[in-house]
């Protein structure tokens, strides 16, 4: 009787699970440019890391639809953590994307996000580029201070994977 190698036999179906997995657009962090709106959604989900947001910041900065006069509203009410340290916290909310008179809005819906929401806010604050931050528990309150009634829908401008720049299969409500 022949003896399997089962240590070889999980190597090769772990592989090909890591290949499948990379065919699927994996976006803990993502936005879309609502031009006709002047605003910028971006989404995050389960854990977002400083890498995604920086991809994510890089990205808006120069997509042809932006522009540093539009608002932004950050839902991280799906956002479970962050993987990133107060430093690169400060470091990502000091970034010149957005203009003085730019309001954006941050949708927390747990005390931990909520917290990160309001660094940001502080961080933001305190550098050479103060835009207008304000952080929310709720989306109609965002949405309010925003001048809008409900999130545009995803099919005018879709939200764009951070590392393929192609447009995702995802909604983001």
């Amino acid at each position: 009787m022949r003896s399997l190698n089962y240590s070889r036999l999980v190597s090769r179906q772990s592989r090909r699970f890591a290949r499948l997995r990379n065919l699927i657009p994996q976006m803990p962090f993502s936005y879309a440019v609502h031009k006709e709106l002047n605003l910028v959604v971006s989404t995050g989900t389960d854990c977002v890391s400083w890498k995604e947001i920086k991809a994510s910041q890089d990205h808006t900065q120069t997509d042809p639809t932006f522009h540093p006069l539009f608002d932004q509203i950050i839902d991280l009410r799906a956002v479970t953590s962050f993987d990133m340290t107060t430093e690169q916290v400060r470091v990502l909310a000091r970034r010149a994307i957005f203009s003085l008179t730019s309001k954006r809005a941050l949708v927390a819906s747990s005390p931990a996000i909520f917290g990160v929401g309001r660094m940001w806010k502080m961080f933001t604050d305190l550098s050479d580029n103060p835009s207008q931050i304000r952080v929310f528990y709720d989306l109609s309150s965002a949405l309010m201070w925003l001048g809008l009634e409900t999130l545009p829908t995803p099919m005018k401008s879709e939200p764009k994977c951070m590392k393929t720049q192609q447009s995702c299969p995802y909604l983001f409500l």
